[in-house]
């Protein structure tokens, strides 16, 4: 039998499952802040052919595991399609602002 966090995952990715189960789902799974959920979301938000409403709720997902973890990760911000980055995004302003601020200077002063 699979376990919540599996079951949650199979919904996102079912495309034939209503669009309001697989946003649940996509909000849901940022109660399991691990690795293998955010590697799950992350592909999942790398997709443009997937629904935005998913996706927006996919990206706030990924910000709150962000924020949870305490980790954030250029390298997932720049996978993710523009409806799920958006929310990533939001999230991170609203919550640890610095994050962005740190990484916007590191951008800019690259040499």
């Amino acid at each position: 039998m699979k376990n919540q966090i599996e079951q949650l995952i199979d919904i996102l990715y079912d495309p034939a499952a209503r669009i309001d189960e697989r946003d649940d789902a996509a909000i849901y799974l940022a109660k399991y802040p691990s690795k293998d959920v955010l590697d799950k979301l992350v592909n999942f938000a790398s997709k443009s052919e997937e629904n935005e409403i998913i996706l927006a709720s996919v990206g706030e997902s990924i910000g709150e595991i962000m924020i949870v973890t305490n980790k954030f990760e250029l390298s997932i911000i720049e996978k993710l399609v523009p409806a799920a980055k958006s929310e990533t995004l939001g999230i991170i302003q609203g919550k640890k602002p610095e994050w962005l601020k740190e990484k916007l200077y590191l951008v800019i002063n690259k040499k």
